[in-house]
This record gives C-alpha cells, sequence and structure tokens, in this order.
C-alpha cells in the first residue's frame, strides 16, 4: 500500500526475539507494489534484519520455548533438540546503542 509504514530494523528484530522466545513465528506481511517492486524502506527493514540474521539466526531457526522463556525485561531464552543447547539473547535498553550477543554453553548432564 502507498505511503505504509515500516518498523525500524532494531524494533523488527526486537519483536522476532520475543515472540520466538514465546515459541512463536513473524509474519512480516511484506507485498510488492504494482510494478513488482517492494517500497524503499520496506527494502531497507529487509536489509537491517537479514544482517543481524547473518550472525544470529543459530538463535533463532529451528529453535523452541524454554522455561524460563524470559528474565528481567531484556533477556531472552530459547532451546534446540530439548535441552541440548540453549540460547541466551540479551537486549541492550533501547536508548543505547543496540547490539545482541547469543552464546550457547555445553549441555551439562
Amino acid at each position: 500500500m502507498p505511503g505504509s509504514k515500516y518498523l525500524s530494523g532494531d524494533t523488527l528484530v526486537r519483536t522476532l526475539i520475543d515472540i520466538v522466545a514465546k515459541g512463536g513465528n513473524l509474519l512480516l506481511n511484506i507485498a510488492p507494489g504494482p510494478l513488482g517492486d517492494f517500497d524503499t524502506d520496506a527494502y531497507r527493514m529487509l536489509e537491517e534484519i537479514g544482517e543481524w540474521m547473518k550472525i544470529n539466526s543459530e538463535c533463532i531457526y529451528n529453535t523452541r520455548i524454554n522455561d524460563p522463556w524470559r528474565q528481567n525485561e531484556n533477556i531472552y531464552f530459547n532451546q534446540r533438540e530439548k535441552n541440548k543447547a540453549i540460547y541466551i539473547v540479551y537486549m541492550k535498553p533501547e536508548n543505547h546503542s543496540l547490539r545482541f550477543h547469543s552464546k550457547i554453553p555445553k549441555y551439562i548432564h
């Protein structure tokens, strides 16, 4: 739709992390215009989330909800293959420079 508003890459990644930690999926709902291309802002948004996913896709794809799924307001958990890999994603508060890190601790019996 002409004049559509798109989320910033930071907001989109934050939303993605929150939804995936709860066991959900994110649908972006981006459609091409009449000429078959996306709006310039849609390309920008997709590029920003793509850059983040190049580094952090392992903590998003094929993961399941963890218990707990969140601690405080900025630490999120999910897991791959029940109890074999736990992903911890820390998000800095929005008023700081935004960087995401994920760690994969070894499974301890």
